[in-house]
Protein backbone atom coordinates (compact mmCIF):
# COMPACT_ATOMS: atom_id res chain seq x y z
CA UNK A 1 0.00 0.00 0.00
CA UNK A 2 2.90 2.60 0.99
CA UNK A 3 4.02 1.22 -2.65
CA UNK A 4 1.05 2.86 -4.50
CA UNK A 5 0.89 5.77 -1.94
CA UNK A 6 4.86 6.80 -2.94
CA UNK A 7 3.68 6.08 -6.78
CA UNK A 8 0.23 8.17 -6.46
CA UNK A 9 2.27 11.58 -4.68
CA UNK A 10 5.05 11.22 -7.20
CA UNK A 11 2.59 11.01 -10.60
CA UNK A 12 0.60 14.14 -8.95
CA UNK A 13 4.43 16.07 -8.43
CA UNK A 14 4.74 15.45 -11.85
CA UNK A 15 1.77 16.92 -12.99
CA UNK A 16 2.14 19.71 -11.30
CA UNK A 17 5.30 20.06 -12.67
CA UNK A 18 3.76 19.78 -16.59
CA UNK A 19 0.94 22.05 -15.48
CA UNK A 20 2.97 24.53 -14.90
CA UNK A 21 5.59 24.21 -17.62
CA UNK A 22 4.82 26.88 -20.33
CA UNK A 23 5.07 24.70 -23.31
CA UNK A 24 3.44 26.25 -26.60
CA UNK A 25 4.77 23.89 -29.31
CA UNK A 26 3.49 20.17 -29.46
CA UNK A 27 4.54 17.03 -31.57
CA UNK A 28 1.78 15.97 -32.10
CA UNK A 29 -2.37 17.44 -32.36
CA UNK A 30 -4.72 16.88 -29.50
CA UNK A 31 -6.32 14.18 -31.88
CA UNK A 32 -3.40 11.86 -32.85
CA UNK A 33 -1.03 10.10 -31.04
CA UNK A 34 2.67 9.67 -31.47
CA UNK A 35 2.53 6.12 -32.89
CA UNK A 36 -0.28 7.01 -34.87
CA UNK A 37 -2.38 5.03 -33.47
CA UNK A 38 -5.93 5.52 -32.81
CA UNK A 39 -5.68 7.46 -30.21
CA UNK A 40 -9.40 6.72 -28.82
CA UNK A 41 -8.58 2.96 -28.57
CA UNK A 42 -6.82 2.17 -24.35
CA UNK A 43 -4.51 0.22 -24.34
CA UNK A 44 -5.63 -3.41 -23.38
CA UNK A 45 -3.25 -4.76 -20.74
CA UNK A 46 -4.82 -8.52 -19.94
CA UNK A 47 -5.56 -8.76 -16.36
CA UNK A 48 -4.06 -5.27 -14.82
CA UNK A 49 -6.41 -3.35 -12.62
CA UNK A 50 -4.90 -0.14 -13.22
CA UNK A 51 -6.17 2.48 -15.31
CA UNK A 52 -4.65 5.46 -16.90
CA UNK A 53 -6.88 8.05 -18.19
CA UNK A 54 -5.42 11.38 -19.20
CA UNK A 55 -6.25 14.64 -21.37
CA UNK A 56 -3.45 16.28 -22.85
CA UNK A 57 -3.76 18.72 -25.03
CA UNK A 58 0.21 20.12 -26.05
CA UNK A 59 1.56 16.01 -25.33
CA UNK A 60 3.40 16.71 -21.85
CA UNK A 61 0.51 14.93 -20.06
CA UNK A 62 0.65 11.99 -22.34
CA UNK A 63 4.08 11.10 -21.75
CA UNK A 64 3.68 11.05 -18.37
CA UNK A 65 0.42 8.71 -18.35
CA UNK A 66 3.34 6.99 -20.30
CA UNK A 67 5.73 6.30 -18.51
CA UNK A 68 2.91 5.64 -15.84
CA UNK A 69 1.56 2.63 -17.89
CA UNK A 70 4.90 1.22 -18.49
CA UNK A 71 6.09 1.33 -14.85
CA UNK A 72 2.59 -0.26 -13.57
CA UNK A 73 1.59 -2.12 -16.53
CA UNK A 74 -1.60 -0.18 -16.64
CA UNK A 75 -3.96 0.58 -19.64
CA UNK A 76 -4.03 4.14 -21.49
CA UNK A 77 -7.25 5.63 -21.98
CA UNK A 78 -6.56 9.07 -23.81
CA UNK A 79 -9.53 11.52 -22.86
CA UNK A 80 -10.64 13.32 -26.10
CA UNK A 81 -13.10 16.26 -26.20
CA UNK A 82 -15.60 16.28 -29.41
CA UNK A 83 -14.65 19.37 -30.36
CA UNK A 84 -11.07 19.29 -30.18
CA UNK A 85 -9.61 22.40 -28.62
CA UNK A 86 -7.65 24.57 -30.72
CA UNK A 87 -4.82 27.20 -29.70
CA UNK A 88 -7.05 30.47 -29.69
CA UNK A 89 -9.17 27.88 -27.02
CA UNK A 90 -6.80 27.53 -24.61
CA UNK A 91 -5.06 31.29 -24.76
CA UNK A 92 -5.59 32.17 -20.99
CA UNK A 93 -4.55 35.37 -21.98
CA UNK A 94 -8.10 35.90 -23.53
CA UNK A 95 -11.00 36.67 -21.60
CA UNK A 96 -13.54 34.96 -23.90
CA UNK A 97 -11.54 32.28 -24.49
CA UNK A 98 -13.23 28.68 -24.72
CA UNK A 99 -10.89 27.43 -21.74
CA UNK A 100 -11.45 30.71 -19.69
CA UNK A 101 -15.02 30.60 -20.46
CA UNK A 102 -15.16 26.48 -19.28
CA UNK A 103 -12.96 27.16 -16.26
CA UNK A 104 -15.47 29.86 -14.37
CA UNK A 105 -18.49 27.90 -15.30
CA UNK A 106 -18.86 25.15 -12.84
CA UNK A 107 -21.26 23.29 -15.00
CA UNK A 108 -19.16 23.30 -18.12
CA UNK A 109 -18.32 19.78 -19.17
CA UNK A 110 -17.22 19.56 -22.77
CA UNK A 111 -18.37 16.88 -23.97
CA UNK A 112 -15.91 13.55 -25.31
CA UNK A 113 -15.78 11.22 -28.02
CA UNK A 114 -15.33 7.89 -26.03
CA UNK A 115 -15.67 5.92 -22.51
CA UNK A 116 -13.92 3.31 -20.96
CA UNK A 117 -15.99 0.03 -21.06
CA UNK A 118 -16.07 -1.42 -17.86
CA UNK A 119 -14.85 0.99 -15.11
CA UNK A 120 -15.20 -1.72 -12.54
CA UNK A 121 -12.44 -3.76 -13.54
CA UNK A 122 -9.87 -1.69 -12.47
CA UNK A 123 -9.17 -1.15 -8.64
CA UNK A 124 -6.20 2.46 -9.17
CA UNK A 125 -7.14 4.63 -11.86
CA UNK A 126 -4.37 7.90 -12.19
CA UNK A 127 -6.45 10.78 -14.01
CA UNK A 128 -4.05 13.14 -15.36
CA UNK A 129 -4.71 16.71 -17.41
CA UNK A 130 -3.26 19.93 -18.15
CA UNK A 131 -2.96 22.59 -15.47
CA UNK A 132 -4.10 25.87 -17.30
CA UNK A 133 -4.79 28.04 -14.65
Amino acid sequence: MKKYFVILLSVLFCFTLIGCSNSNNSSTSSNETETGDNPNESTNTEGSDVLIAYFSQTGNTQVVAEYISADLNGNLFQIIPTQPYSEDDVDYNTENSRSMTESQDDSARPEIQDTVEDMSKFSYVFLGYPIWY
